[in-house]
């Protein structure tokens, strides 16, 4: 479910993938917001276990090097949070883009790639 909170808007059914690496985590989403990310947007995240325990939260990463075009995904690596790949099971993950055109939120629960 989903509400307008202030400038805040919803991105439907725009988170794809989880996964986690010695490399840092990368989260797969596709920009629903209506218009293109420029290349200074941030991206802030909160992953929970199945158990609902916060295992993350990091504010602040550069969403990619390229802007990322209205209908078009992209993939953020969150280089300071590792983990090993076989780390499996369902996350909760709440995702925050704070872009030139508002700050767009969207919660979904992913299963590890």
């Amino acid at each position: 479910s989903c509400s307008l909170v202030g400038s805040e808007m919803c991105i439907r059914d725009s988170l794809n993938s989880l996964s986690f690496s010695e490399k840092g985590m990368k989260i797969n989403f596709t920009n629903n917001s209506g218009a293109e990310f420029q290349t200074g947007a941030k991206a802030d995240v909160v992953v929970k276990n199945s158990k609902g325990t916060q295992v993350c939260s990091i504010k602040g990463v550069q969403v990619t090097a390229s802007s990322v075009a209205n209908k078009a995904s992209a993939t953020i690596n969150f280089a300071e949070y590792t983990a090993v790949p076989s780390t499996t099971g369902e996350y909760t993950v709440t995702l925050t883009i704070t872009a030139g055109h508002g700050t767009f939120t969207v919660t979904d629960v992913l299963g590890t790639i």
